[in-house]
């Protein structure tokens, strides 16, 4: 730790880094007896004050599904970790260059390397908390009203790239049929099913109840899951490359 703090990375990094809150860090380097700066790298604490482009509303549909935050009291962090290297160093760029850091497997939790960006800032905090990002989020998260409209199908592509799934499917005795399915909570999936009725067209997805407060919501065919894909990913600047490969077949 002390030699990476000697290397130039900052409390923020470091925290992202060891899993550590900035002022657990700060504590261990100045017993360590290393010389301490509470400077950390320089970024947009208020990347999400308005969802005014495509790269905000993706990562905060991505961030809703697939990153967490810590609320306070004292401590403040907004962190997005992935086993795709793609979209944790596309939000570190767009926030300011900060580092991404590879975490190791780790025995049966984690069998692949995790690209992780920290971010240390209660102002992008209070704003994750503002368009229904929370603390222990599983299933209690919501869909973003404030979203632009012209923004809304960035946001929900976002959230199919953190916790969605596509491809083609087979259930006997019926023939393989394409898929596009979300898992979330209530209030998220109601929202996303009406989102995607209005803008293409399609039947309402009936948002059916998984276990405890989980639901899920597809739509199915030849179809309908191609025209859902058509709309979410044509056109994209940002997602994520496996799954927009996936989309493209659906659409040969």
């Amino acid at each position: 730790m002390a030699m990476d703090y000697r290397a130039g990375l900052r409390l923020a990094a470091l925290s992202g880094k060891y899993g550590l809150s900035t002022t657990a860090i700060f504590h261990r380097l100045r017993k360590a007896g290393v010389p301490m700066t509470r400077k950390t790298h320089r970024y947009n604490e208020r990347f999400f004050a308005e969802i005014s482009s495509e790269d905000r509303a993706y990562l905060l549909g991505y961030l809703t599904t697939d990153g967490y935050i810590v609320e306070g009291p004292k401590r403040y962090v907004v962190t997005l970790s992935s086993t795709d290297p793609e979209i944790p160093r596309a939000f570190a760029a767009l926030l300011g260059s900060l580092p991404v850091y590879e975490i190791a497997p780790t025995h049966q939790r984690r069998r692949l390397v995790e690209y992780r960006v920290s971010v240390c800032s209660k102002l992008m905090v209070a704003d994750m908390i503002r368009l229904g990002v929370r603390q222990a989020k599983s299933c209690r998260e919501t869909f973003c009203q404030q979203v632009p409209a012209q923004f809304l199908r960035h946001y929900i592509r976002g959230l199919f790239d953190g916790d969605g799934t596509l491809g083609l499917y087979a259930a006997d005795p019926y023939p393989p049929q394409f898929r596009i399915g979300l898992c979330g909570s209530e209030d998220l999936l109601m929202g996303v099913s009406r989102a995607v009725a209005d803008a293409v067209g399609v039947p309402l997805a009936k948002v059916r109840h998984r276990n405890g407060r989980l639901y899920q919501i597809t739509w199915n065919g030849n179809n309908i899951a191609p025209a859902v894909a058509r709309w979410v990913y044509n056109g994209a600047a940002l997602f994520l490359p496996r799954k927009k490969t996936i989309a493209d077949a659906m659409l040969t």
